[in-house]
């Protein structure tokens, strides 16, 4: 699956709403992991929006835009999708982009239209979601695409 492919499509259903990208920045996510694939996702995003971007892990990091990015000085601990969700919404975002290995907590429902860009470089991507672990391709909402 083209990764910018997904992400372009994403965007243009999503035209007309206020989108977000998130970018999973806890410690289960190793540098070399984070670099690459975050940087190639935002350059190809800039080419014909430019978004805000949050750098997360349980609590919002950083706020900047595709534009202005630039990695956070130091990574953060466990992941809560569902913060990042609730924040999201506070601030008037419409959809969101979210780049993650999978490990987090995530709502049982879609809070809003979700672009999953699912980091598997480890091979064992997995989201604990509530008190269960599930597989992603086992959450019941969103859209999922491997980086």
């Amino acid at each position: 699956m083209n990764v910018k492919h997904e992400i372009d499509t994403f965007l243009r259903a999503h035209k007309d709403k206020k989108v977000l990208v998130a970018f999973d920045y806890s410690g289960s996510i190793s540098s070399q992991q984070r670099t690459e694939p975050f940087q190639t996702i935002v350059d190809h995003i800039n080419q014909t929006n430019c978004l805000d971007v949050v750098f997360v892990d349980w609590k919002i990091m950083s706020v900047t835009n595709t534009k202005e990015f630039k990695f956070p000085t130091k990574h953060g601990g466990g992941t809560d999708y569902s913060f990042t969700f609730q924040w999201a919404k506070e601030q008037g975002y419409e959809a969101l982009m979210y780049v993650t290995d999978g490990y987090g907590g995530a709502p049982m429902i879609e809070p809003m239209p979700t672009l999953w860009l699912m980091d598997e470089t480890d091979g064992s991507s997995r989201i604990p979601y509530v008190n269960d672990v599930l597989t992603f391709q086992d959450i019941s909402w969103g859209q999922f695409v491997t980086i």
